[in-house]
């Protein structure tokens, strides 16, 4: 059985071309290793999830829509990743979900309430992708690189790596 591996987005699969804090769609590009260390995992059969704040959104440097030009760019970098999950408010009641194939939910935290809120640090949004592909994996790994990452993988209980340590791994 594989594994499930979720990852954070910016900061540790791509990042902003120009140096902004808040890139658009057309303003990132892989980070330096991810798509050979990505390979690594579909060799293993693993199973690729993206897990990110996206707090541009709730700033307002961003729209949903740009997000999910973001997410989908990122589909089609690296086509590996199933789906890509989002919180971008700050009390972490949203949580919206883009599949590579276009398909976007919205879930609300009060119809799952079982999940702790969905914006790291909290553990929510691992917690969702967890249970989405419950029964096909054997471990969980977290890759991020900020402390909040770190510490919604502590708060779930699963492995953490910082994505210099994932991709020089």
């Amino acid at each position: 059985m594989s594994n499930l591996v979720i990852l954070d987005k910016d900061g540790t699969l791509v990042q902003s071309i120009s140096g902004s804090k808040f890139p658009s769609f057309n303003d990132q590009c892989l980070i330096s290793g991810v798509k050979e260390r990505l390979y690594s995992h579909v060799e293993a059969a693993d199973i690729l999830a993206i897990a990110s704040n996206q707090a541009g959104i709730s700033k307002g440097h961003k729209s949903l829509n740009t997000a999910k030009a973001e997410f989908m760019e990122v589909f089609g970098l690296l086509p590996q990743i199933k789906v890509a999950c989002f919180c971008p408010d700050y009390e972490g009641r949203i949580l919206y979900q883009l599949w590579a194939d276009g398909t976007f939910d919205t879930l609300n935290r009060e119809k799952f309430s079982k999940f702790r809120p969905f914006r790291k640090p909290e553990p929510g949004m691992l917690q969702h992708l967890m249970e989405t592909f419950q029964g096909l994996y054997t471990d969980v790994l977290f890759v991020g690189d900020m402390d909040s990452d770190k510490q919604a993988a502590a708060a779930v209980g699963v492995s953490y790596l910082n994505v210099d340590d994932w991709i020089n791994s």
